[in-house]
């Protein structure tokens, strides 16, 4: 696609730009939701188990509620009758054991309730000088613990919350997706702000050196003291001397780097900066009628040099010393492309 046709129409560009910022934005809310829900379930945990942590008597709301249960009054009815049959038990015969009350009220509290036998009046008979308890009753022994059911539980959705907002936060998509979502906002934020991306960075760096190297050439022709002339004949005459020129600048250019093999054959990219994960392809042009036979490598180039993991962005340096390219310019916007990921520049030297 031509880019003039592909810059009026940068709505693809935009809806994906918009897409990531969306999604980041739900991620924030939904570590944040989560992040809120962990408090509340805390927040409501800690309110109901804070009898346990209170005086156990009557003013204890766990005590309250256990008293005033269906299930503690018919199990207090019982005892009562157990307690008025062993306080009309006949003298002088051995008196029945009276098993306590206890009674346990379920998660998030357990409360416990035991029920001891005391004497309430006493008689003291002179004969044997002897005291005999005439009357006893229950005194009530309460106990409120944090059920161990509850606590797990609580602590087990604690867990998922912790979980799902390190999945959320922590866990991201793959490292080239990471750095194919930064490429496409920087590049959406670049075109707001009205920066062009091809002044900026190590793409002007590399535009530089292309767009200055037929300069570079002629300053190597017409040696002093009788030198022979360096000259520029073909394309490895050009990766001759521009590798020197863009290690200069990158730390790391690696020429001659194979891509993956697509349908039976591979290639070799003439340059590879994996530090920007660009490829540079060198063409020279030493004759007229060139400009199909150049699409055609162009477009078969492109092809395989995607298939390498670090080519991201394509730039392809056409030398024509001659200037023998009947339009450069169309050629140029065949070929050129912004999309992230698979950005493609064309070079073109010296300038038309």
């Amino acid at each position: 696609m031509p880019k003039q046709e592909r810059q009026g129409n940068p709505s693809g560009l935009v809806s994906a730009a918009d897409m990531i910022l969306s999604t980041r934005r739900m991620r924030f809310v939904a570590t944040l939701m989560l992040a809120l829900n962990m408090v509340l379930w805390a927040a409501c945990y800690a309110m109901l188990i804070a009898p346990a942590f209170a005086p156990p008597t009557l003013a204890n709301a766990a005590v309250r509620d256990m008293v005033t249960a269906t299930s503690y009054q018919d199990g207090l009815r019982s005892t009562f009758a157990s307690l008025n049959a062993y306080n009309r038990w006949p003298a002088g015969t051995p008196k029945p054991d009276v098993t306590n009350f206890v009674a346990v009220v379920g998660s998030p509290l357990t409360v416990t309730v035991s029920a001891l036998v005391r004497p309430v009046e006493e008689t003291k008979v002179a004969a044997s000088g002897e005291t005999v308890s005439t009357g006893f009753r229950f005194d009530a022994d309460y106990r409120v613990d944090v059920a161990l059911p509850g606590l797990i539980l609580f602590l087990l959705i604690e867990c998922l919350l912790v979980a799902a907002i390190v999945y959320v936060r922590l866990i991201y998509h793959s490292k080239d997706e990471k750095a194919f979502d930064e490429r496409v906002l920087t590049h959406h934020f670049n075109r707001a702000l009205g920066v062009q991306e091809s002044d900026v960075g190590y793409l002007k760096t590399i535009k530089d050196a292309l767009f200055g190297f037929h300069q570079f050439c002629l300053l190597l022709s017409g040696r002093k003291r009788g030198r022979p002339d360096f000259q520029v004949n073909d394309e490895y005459d050009v990766q001759d001397l521009l590798l020197p020129i863009l290690r200069h600048a990158f730390a790391d250019v690696r020429p001659e780097e194979s891509s993956p093999s697509r349908a039976g054959s591979n290639s070799r990219i003439d340059f590879l900066i994996p530090a920007h994960e660009v490829a540079i392809e060198v063409k020279y042009v030493g004759s007229r009628g060139q400009d199909a036979r150049l699409g055609d490598e162009m477009a078969t180039d492109a092809v395989r040099y995607w298939a390498h993991p670090d080519c991201k962005h394509i730039v392809f340096f056409i030398y024509d010393p001659g200037m023998h390219m009947d339009n450069p310019g169309a050629l140029a916007s065949t070929f050129q492309s912004d999309d992230p990921g698979r950005r493609v520049d064309v070079v073109v030297s010296p300038r038309r």
